[in-house]
Formats: C-alpha cells, structure tokens, sequence
C-alpha cells in the first residue's frame, strides 16, 4: 500500500512540474507610444540601437537559465495588400529579462544574425513616416534552440493608418444645384473609420460657409455610421426650402492613440432648387467623385468640367481593364474608392477624347 502511495506521490509531483513548466513560458509585446509620426528607420534593427525612440516593451516570462529571441517584422504597405517580410533578426542567449526595443544589440543582449530585404526597406524609409501595416512576430527558444513561446497570443500588429479628412464630391467654387427631396451628398472613405457625421447649416448672404457652419441650428447634423453617401433630405431637422443656400461638411471619426479624433472635410455649398430646373442637380454623385477624383490627376480640365456639371453623363463613358475588357459601372465605383483611399496606386492618367 505505501508503495501505491509512493508511486502516486511522484506522479502527481510530476505532472505539476510539467504543468508549472508550461505555464512558466511566455513572450509578449506592448506598444508604448503612438507611432504615426515616428522615423520608419526605428523599425530596422540592427547591433546600433543608440538614439533609436523606445517603440515596445516585451515582457518575459520563463524558467530557463538562457534563452535566444528569434524576431521576424513584416510589412504591408496598404490594408487590402499582401505582408511582405521586411527583416529577421536573432539574438545570442542572454540571461531572461524583460526588455524594451532600444536595448536590443545592448551590453547582455546582443544580435547574433540580421537579414532584411534592402529594396524594400528603403521603401519604407524614404516614406517619410510609416504607412501600412507593421507586424511583429517574436519567438523564445532555450540555449539550444528549442522553441518555448511565441506573442502569437498577444496583438502583434501595428497599424499605422495615417487617416486624412474626408473629400466631399462637390464643387469646390460654385454651389452645387439640387432639390428639394434629393439633396444627395456623398464624400471618399477614410482607413480606420469609426463613423461619419454630417452637418449642413442655413447660409445667408453675407456669411462665409464656416460662418454658417458655426450656427447652433443647423438643419443637418447626425451621425450616419460608415455610409460615404447620403440625402440630406432624411435627415433633416426642419424642412429644406427652395432658394436656400446651404453649407456642409463631413467629419470622419478615427482612434488615434487610444482616443477619438475627429477630421473634417472642407465645406461646400448647396443650392436647393425646384424641381423643374435642369441645371446641375442631374449631375450624379458618382460623376462628382469620379470628377474631383480625375482633377487630382492629369486629366483634360475641359473634360473636368463637362463631367462635374452634367454636360457628360454615366451613359456615355466607358470603363475599361488592362486587357481591354468593359468594366461594369459597380466594379468601376469600388476600384474607385480603393484609388480614392491609396493615390499613391495611379501610375499613370492619360485622357484620350474620342
């Protein structure tokens, strides 16, 4: 009996120094700062850390004499593309402790091995700031080379959004016609979007649109969730009325650094008009966005123009792939919105008139 009681004493001793070995093994980083306006050479490591800012702390836990971190940064340079690995790194063993990024290549932890694709980290760098997405994968392993843990776990990636204000697809100098049920608006979609808001103020004569803006009765002023268009009409607070002038701007919601900011458009000017006028109340919101889109780029101005005031409509352009093939008008409006959002897309604009 005692030799059963034995036995069972050393099982169960056994399964809880397994248990507390498996427990005991951990890697994880913390973000410390916001990132948009950092230098993107503080993300390439290298045995010289000195000056670099302090980006991240990992946090270590094991029971292990010595360990070697294994560390991997990829980068994507827009949310719809592709990771791409910017750079592998591998320390010597160094006694466990936890440690912040700019103590990497320190007196005790000291980087063994540094690979890296250089086209791609110049790319980076000569940005200016970093753009995209920044993941970072972290593995611990023994003096030996045995894996114990990765931060898989924890958050690993850092967005760097970069937001800008919204664009409304209106014109810029003269207000934009509409009438009195249709009042549409719509405006480009801005990376990391919380919500939109809309606000749309009486102008009178003598008032500058942001004057009109400051109103405390504005007819307009809601909180419309992730819609890029919008008429003004089911939103109202009072009634639109024919002849009025009315200044609007969109405002984008975005998290930065843990807290709500908000980016306003610049604001713009609306005519309501009565339905029997034909002037540029016929122009479509997709037309206003495809125009303010192609002004950014070198595009014909006179084509600019017939496209923003009506003179040519949807019915006659044509949209086209890279093999030539007819592109339907929804598949042409997303390709849009993805250009709206990521300029840096077009290589080239040509306009040829036919």
């Amino acid at each position: 009996m005692r030799r059963n009681i034995s036995f069972l004493t050393v099982i169960i001793i056994l399964i809880a120094s397994l248990s507390l070995s498996a427990q005991t093994q951990n890697i994880s980083f913390e973000i410390l700062q916001d990132l948009s306006s950092l230098d993107p050479g503080a993300f390439l490591i290298t045995n010289n850390v000195s000056g670099q800012p302090r980006i991240f702390h990992v946090t270590i836990t094991t029971n292990r004499s010595k360990i070697i971190i294994e560390g991997r940064v990829d980068w994507k340079q827009s949310l719809s593309s592709s990771y791409k690995q910017l750079l592998t790194f591998k320390t010597f063993s160094f006694t466990p402790r936890s440690f912040f990024n700019d103590e990497l290549g320190s007196a005790d932890i000291k980087i063994d091995q540094v690979n890296g694709d250089k086209d791609l980290g110049t790319d980076l760098v000569t940005r200016g700031k970093p753009t995209g997405v920044l993941r970072i994968v972290l593995r611990m392993l023994d003096d030996r080379g045995n894996f114990l843990a990765d931060n898989s776990n924890s958050n690993n990636e850092i967005l760097f959004l970069n937001p800008t204000a919204p664009s409304l697809f209106l014109p810029k100098d003269v207000p934009f016609e509409v009438t009195v049920g249709n009042a549409q608006i719509s405006w480009s979609d801005v990376q990391g979007v919380l919500r939109y808001k809309v606000k749309a103020c009486i102008r009178s004569e003598n008032q500058s649109l942001l004057e009109a803006l400051q109103s405390s009765d504005p007819v307009v002023d809601a909180d419309v969730g992730n819609l890029l268009s919008i008429n003004l009409a089911q939103y109202k607070r009072r009634e639109l009325l024919e002849g009025q002038r009315i200044a609007v701007i969109v405002s984008a919601i975005v998290s930065q650094s843990g807290r709500e900011t908000e980016l306003v458009s610049e604001p713009r000017e609306l005519k309501i008009i009565g339905s029997s006028s034909d002037a540029t109340r016929n122009v479509s919101a997709e037309m206003l966005r495809l125009a303010t889109f192609l002004s950014k780029l070198n595009v014909n101005s006179g084509f600019i123009d017939k496209v923003s005031t009506g003179q040519i409509t949807l019915e006659q352009l044509q949209f086209f792939d890279e093999n030539n093939q007819p592109i339907l008008l929804r598949d042409f409006m997303t390709i849009l919105s993805l250009l709206e959002s990521q300029p840096d897309l077009v290589i080239s604009a040509i306009f040829t008139a036919k």
